[in-house]
């Protein structure tokens, strides 16, 4: 039953059922899981997205209501969830966010591990795009073309650790990258 219509079955009885009351404050049959499932036709995944501020706010908010049985406040917030960006996918955010995301749940996953071998999407190919607006243009062949060898330690080190799990030391080499003057790390840019 989705919660739509949970809340109309509230309406009806005057009350949420105790499930509604568990489901409204779990992470896997919230409503803004239900609004990813609805757009997306899958589950809301660990670390392939992030729940936005606004989604965190609605979720407890929503959460408070059916807990309290404040059924004309929950349907309230039920729509609100609706028509707000509740999530953003991990590409969305940056390797900052990335690795607060890690340090929380304690590793980095398969999608992080992906994306920091990927030159375009690693914290230097990041570095790049701040600074100019663009993707590097860079494939292995080039390397040197387009990275200094700071760059190229700093962007193969930075992959290492993150895919063998150092969040410490994924998250040092991050902040170098992002401490390190942006000349000293590409060629003729």
């Amino acid at each position: 039953m989705n919660w739509k219509e949970r809340l109309n079955k509230a309406k009806i009885k005057g009350e949420f059922l105790y499930v509604d009351m568990v489901d409204s404050g779990s992470y896997k049959s919230c409503p803004i899981s239900e609004k990813f499932r609805a757009a997306y036709g899958e589950e809301l995944i660990d670390h392939i997205y992030t729940i936005t501020d606004d989604g965190i706010r609605l979720g407890m908010a929503f959460h408070s209501a059916v807990y309290r049985h404040n059924i004309k406040e929950a349907e309230e917030i039920y729509n609100a969830i609706q028509s707000t960006k509740c999530f953003k996918w991990k590409q969305e955010i940056n390797w900052k966010e990335r690795i607060e995301l890690a340090e929380h749940y304690g590793y980095f996953d398969l999608d992080d591990a992906q994306t920091a071998s990927d030159w375009h999407y690693c914290a230097i190919g990041e570095k790049y795009l701040n600074k100019t607006g663009k993707l590097i243009d860079l494939n292995t062949e080039d390397i040197f073309k387009k990275l200094t060898f700071l760059g190229e330690r700093l962007g193969h080190d930075f992959y290492i650790a993150v895919s063998s799990g150092h969040l410490a030391q994924a998250k040092l080499i991050y902040d170098e990258i992002q401490e390190t003057d942006f000349d000293l790390l590409f060629v003729g840019e």
